[in-house]
C-alpha cells in the first residue's frame, strides 16, 4: 500500500484503491462548499445564501471546538 497526498492538502489516500481517492475528495467537501458560497455571495448577494454560509462557518467552528476539546486518539492503522 502506497499512500499518496493531494498536493495542496494533508489528505492522504491509498493510490491503488479508487474508492479511497473518492473518499479523500469527499473529505474536502467543506472547502468546496465554502468556495461555492463565496462565489454565490459575490454574484447573487442574497440574504439566504449569506445565512447558509454563516451556518456552514458555525458548523466548522463547532466541529473544530469539539475536536480540540475531546482529543480522541486516531484509530490504529490510519497511517498517522
Amino acid at each position: 500500500m502506497t499512500l499518496k497526498a493531494f498536493s495542496l492538502t494533508h489528505v492522504v489516500y491509498d493510490d491503488e484503491n479508487p474508492l479511497e481517492k473518492l473518499l479523500a475528495l469527499i473529505t474536502l467537501a467543506p472547502i468546496f462548499i465554502v468556495v461555492s458560497y463565496v462565489t454565490l455571495l459575490a454574484s447573487k448577494r442574497q440574504i439566504h445564501i449569506a445565512g447558509m454560509f454563516l451556518g456552514q462557518l458555525v458548523n466548522e467552528a463547532l466541529n473544530f471546538a469539539l475536536k480540540t476539546t475531546i482529543k480522541e486518539p486516531r484509530p490504529l492503522g490510519c497511517g498517522h
